[in-house]
């Protein structure tokens, strides 16, 4: 159901957000900390904008427009996710 999936996100995105809090305050990298919370910011607004489209498609699943945007989202929202995995230090560079 779409609350148990809007749990599922809102979870992810929780750990998300702690991750990035750890990762930015053990990093003595100014700009590694910097570049780490935008990018999880945008993630974050992002999937906020996939959320709530895909409330508009389960209100009118025959509307291909919505449809259209939903992906688009989507792939706006991957696009993000890859971008902020990129900007995470390894585990090597942390130690």
């Amino acid at each position: 159901t779409l609350e148990n999936c809007t749990r599922e996100i809102l979870q992810t995105l929780r750990t998300l957000t702690n991750s990035t809090r750890g990762i930015a305050a053990t990093s003595n990298d100014h700009q590694i900390q910097e570049t780490i919370i935008e990018r999880s910011h945008v993630v974050l607004e992002r999937s906020t904008d996939l959320v709530r489209e895909a409330k508009k498609a389960i209100l009118t699943p025959n509307d291909i427009e919505i449809q259209s945007r939903l992906a688009d989202l989507a792939r706006d929202v991957t696009s993000a996710l890859n971008a902020c995995l990129a900007s995470m230090p390894s585990q090597r560079y942390l130690d």
